[in-house]
């Protein structure tokens, strides 16, 4: 294997050009026979949550990326979830057909809450929170149902981000931001307050620099002694992660919610609906908020909106500085999938991809929480061959009427994904055998992945 030309075609997976990506795809996976070759370390855990750079990856990772990173590791379910658009949808599953890698792709977005006044699990932000659709199977067309919803969204997302540039311009200047730029940075143009952040962080360093005047402009800007603004200047990313907190509740950039600016729960429970998904809760720690203090309250506030699932960042959700804190971290997580386990929610445990020093890998082996993390991650691609192959997932029509009980349901998915290892061959063989009973259909899978 010729290890030169792998590294130039694992850098073309990141271009902005899908034509390059799809070729430099199709290359390496001629080259790659073996996935012994590659000296990676072998994750044994699926990662659920990372994000592509059709919202922002920390390094700059595009959907076939992801899949082929997740591949070379023999990762058994990698999920990507972007932010307010779909754009990275069919390229995930294009990827994860031509390895042979489960891959199951998600939106998620932050929305107005009707849980008003309550902090939930947006730091600072009352009656707002995070909130996904998993294992979305298609991108509606033109005239089918939630394609008016996503196209709200995302021109939601783009008055957000200009009144956010507005705002912190005002903060910058004589620093300034122009929108067009930066939205180049996604190339969807969808870019997140990440992408903001980090343009204005360039901008600061190009316009001003890290001399005199820009320790002196930093210093100000963030009132800051000397030596930590020359420090600040020195790390692009700290910098940039500086500048987010402006943009963050509480920070003099800070763009209140409202419904212009904003869907509501209600659209992402619609749009899970109309595209087939897996609505899912968003769990931050359940020790730094309110609103997720009572965690049986909060795992009911769920299911009465309509979720089957429930994410969970790992790191953050398991770790901290302070021990005391770590272990209340801990011992609400284990709550947590206790409750959630006792109304059947699916669990989808991942690390992001958004931020420095985050993981690709996640490492749940021999948690407590294992098991779910790693039902959960099946459950959910069980549903997506079935949902790709012949809009029967998890929340369909035909679940309903071939299982009487949740739990059945999700055993069922589960040990779909389990079986379907292959997606391409698992795909073919559940739509040659609709109209079958779901042990005939699990079969006819097993069979197929024996080829």
């Amino acid at each position: 294997m010729n290890v030169s030309r792998v590294v130039r075609l694992e850098g073309l997976l990141n271009s902005p050009r899908p034509d390059a990506r799809a070729l430099a795809l199709q290359e390496l996976c001629a080259l790659a026979d073996d996935r012994e070759r590659f000296d990676v370390t072998a994750a044994t855990d699926a990662n659920m949550h990372l994000h592509s750079f059709f919202s922002y990856s920390t390094w700059g990772h595009s959907p076939s990326r992801i899949v082929w990173e997740a591949w070379k590791r023999k990762m058994p379910v990698v999920g990507i979830t972007d932010f307010d658009n779909l754009d990275g949808l069919q390229e995930t599953y294009d990827a994860g057909d031509l390895l042979g890698q489960p891959v199951v792709f998600g939106l998620e977005s932050r929305v107005l809450s009707s849980r008003q006044g309550v902090e939930i699990n947006s730091p600072g932000e009352r009656g707002v929170m995070y909130f996904m659709v998993h294992g979305i199977a298609k991108a509606p067309g033109e005239h089918e149902p939630g394609v008016g919803t996503l196209g709200g969204m995302r021109k939601m997302a783009q008055v957000r981000n200009r009144e956010a540039v507005k705002l912190l311009n005002d903060v910058l200047k004589p620093v300034a931001l122009s929108y067009e730029p930066i939205a180049r940075l996604s190339p969807g143009g969808s870019p997140t307050e990440r992408h903001i952040a980090l343009a204005a962080a360039r901008m600061i360093l190009g316009a001003i620099g890290a001399g005199p005047a820009g320790v002196g402009y930093t210093q100000k800007l963030f009132d800051l002694d000397e030596e930590a603004a020359s420090a600040l200047l020195a790390n692009e990313s700290a910098l940039a992660d500086k500048v987010r907190s402006m943009l963050k509740a509480g920070g003099r950039a800070y763009l209140q919610p409202s419904r212009e600016v904003f869907p509501h729960e209600a659209h992402m429970i619609s749009l899970a609906r109309d595209l087939g998904g897996v609505a899912c809760g968003a769990f931050l720690d359940g020790v730094s908020l309110p609103g997720e203090q009572n965690i049986a309250h909060l795992v009911n506030d769920y299911v009465s909106l309509g979720c089957r699932g429930m994410n969970v960042i790992t790191p953050r959700s398991t770790h901290d500085k302070v021990e005391q804190v770590q272990v209340a971290k801990r011992v609400a997580l284990a709550e947590l999938c206790i409750h959630g386990g006792q109304q059947n929610m699916l669990f989808s445990f991942g690390t992001e991809g958004n931020g420095p020093g985050q993981p690709f890998a996640d490492n749940y082996s021999g948690e407590p929480y294992a098991d779910y993390a790693s039902y959960g991650a099946h459950a959910l691609y069980g549903h997506t061959l079935m949902q790709r192959a012949c809009g029967a997932g998890l929340t369909s029509q035909w679940a309903a009427s071939q299982f009487t009980a949740v739990s059945a349901a999700n055993n069922y998915y589960w040990m779909l994904g389990v079986t379907g290892k292959n997606p391409s061959r698992s795909i073919e063989a559940i739509f040659l055998s609709q109209g079958e009973s779901p042990t005939e259909i699990i079969n006819a899978v097993a069979e197929a992945n024996r080829i």
